[in-house]
């Protein structure tokens, strides 16, 4: 078991770019922070939350706009001066902030766009409408917010421009389809579990039957079907919910080829549904062409680069990234498991605790923390991470590992029994690598073999894990590294 993250979409701009393609010119910085829900109604937050992350996207498509990355932003959600205490963290000059109130079918927004520095108000304005009037609303908050910051660069030509380049690709004008899509969007975020994500499945499902040309709906259909394959513990689905993955990707391809969420969710679903990294590489690619600025999609491309042999590349756009999205734990942990990768166990510690400084719950961060510590030779220390990971899983592949090197052979064997009963053959991979630290070649070299033929998606990686170091040599293996190394 194992895999990837996946993220949105932004469109490539007609000025300079440096090694994650931002505007190299003159550009005006904002973060969008959540809008707050005054329905009194917590349910609601679908639609507040929503909101404010659909105006976000919308402005990080224009390339005279630096947007700063949504996670990051999402720091917002606390008072005024607390916000403009993250919009100088974030480096940016101006925030757009909001409300939202939606009752008996009547949108109440009310938005204004400030500056950091003074507080000065750029623009505000109270929009009450009709909620099947809420994309016109959404659509002419973003224009003129676009317009009052762009014009501080430049002119009436290049004002227009900058806005052509902002409208979406591969949305709708369909409100039904629009609402389940934001309700989708709010499970997804949740990102609870196997449960949640089967949730968010369904409503991006009735996003679809309510507008079968909704490409950016498809493309979560593609995200959820992958997640779900990845959290399940039912083998035998897993491969259908992987091609039906592929299926919905390619669809919201064809509706949309520029859609970057499309291209990240396909190869996503090839890499870690079919552990075909050479049909998955294009698509990375062009989603790293057409999101330049989104720091989720290029931290999915640096993970994917990480996993074979692209690793400088990788140390690069994480490093960007970094910058780009600094509130983000997601941000960290991938920056930690890509230095994992590169055996440099040192950088490992310092982001996997920055990022849970920043998220303490954060799955799989505790696992990375520990395996640096265990590859140091820090075993209590390594215990302890491991003890902490909420994924059970890798918690008990930690457990197997550490207690055998403390020389406590029956809680090392009570732990690996722990996961053949509980996992069985959905862990072949954590098996493979329990056996080699264990120093047992042909038994880690057998449940290869296994996961390979399993299609077990822990074995990408298989290239760089420094856990499978101790049967490098062994017959075998570099046939195998060089199948996952693409």
């Amino acid at each position: 078991m194992g895999g990837a993250g996946l993220a949105g979409a932004a469109a490539l701009g007609v000025f300079g770019f440096n090694a994650l393609q931002q505007p190299t010119g003159d550009f005006i910085s904002l973060a969008v922070t959540p809008f707050e829900n005054l329905s009194g109604d917590p349910e609601q937050v679908w639609f507040s939350g929503g909101l404010s992350n659909e105006l976000r996207a919308a402005l990080a498509r224009n390339p005279r706009l630096r947007v700063s990355a949504p996670t990051s932003s999402a720091g917002g959600d606390v008072d005024a001066d607390d916000q403009f205490d993250l919009g100088r963290k974030l480096g940016v000059a101006n925030l757009l902030r909001g409300s939202v109130q939606l009752a008996e079918g009547i949108v109440r927004i009310s938005a204004e766009l400030v500056q950091v520095e003074d507080g000065v108000i750029r623009w505000a304005e109270s929009f009450d409408r009709q909620f099947e009037d809420v994309l016109a609303i959404q659509s002419e908050i973003a224009s003129i917010v676009a317009r009052s910051l762009v014009a501080q660069i430049a002119g009436a030509e290049e004002i227009n421009a900058s806005l052509a380049k902002q409208q979406g690709v591969g949305g709708t004008d369909n409100v039904a389809a629009y609402e389940a899509y934001l309700r989708g969007h709010s499970l997804y975020d949740l990102s609870s579990g196997e449960a949640s994500d089967r949730a968010a499945l369904a409503q991006f499902d009735a996003a679809i039957a309510a507008d079968p040309g909704y490409a950016a709906a498809y493309a979560m259909r593609s995200k959820m079907l992958a997640a779900i394959a990845n959290a399940t513990s039912q083998a035998s689905e897993i491969g259908q919910l992987y091609d039906d993955a592929i299926s919905a990707a390619q669809q919201a391809i064809d509706i949309a080829p520029d859609l970057a969420e499309a291209h990240l969710a396909k190869g996503f679903a090839l890499n870690n549904g079919r552990l075909d990294r050479k049909a998955a590489k294009p698509h990375y690619d062009r989603a790293r062409e057409l999101a330049p600025g989104d720091a989720d999609t290029q931290r999915s491309v640096a993970t994917f680069l990480a996993y074979g042999s692209e690793q400088a590349a990788a140390q690069e756009i994480i490093n960007q990234v970094l910058e780009l999205d600094p509130l983000n734990a997601r941000a960290f942990r991938s920056a930690g498991y890509i230095a994992l990768l590169s055996r440099r166990y040192g950088d490992v510690i310092a982001h996997i605790e920055q990022a849970l400084r920043l998220n303490p719950e954060l799955a799989s961060a505790h696992y990375a923390l520990g395996s640096a510590h265990y590859l140091r030779g820090a075993d209590q220390q390594a215990l302890d991470s491991f003890r902490k990971e909420s994924v059970p899983l890798f918690a008990l592949t930690g457990e197997a590992l550490v207690q055998k090197k403390l020389g406590d052979e029956d809680a090392a064997q009570l732990a690996l029994d722990n996961i053949l009963e509980t996992y069985g053959a959905a862990s072949l991979y954590q098996q493979a690598q329990i056996q080699a630290q264990w120093g047992n070649t042909s038994q880690a070299m057998e449940l290869l073999n296994r996961a390979v033929a399993a299609e077990d998606s822990g074995l990408l990686f298989l290239p760089n894990d420094p856990m499978l170091d101790p049967i490098r040599e062994a017959p075998g293996f570099s046939r195998l590294q060089s199948k996952f190394a693409a």
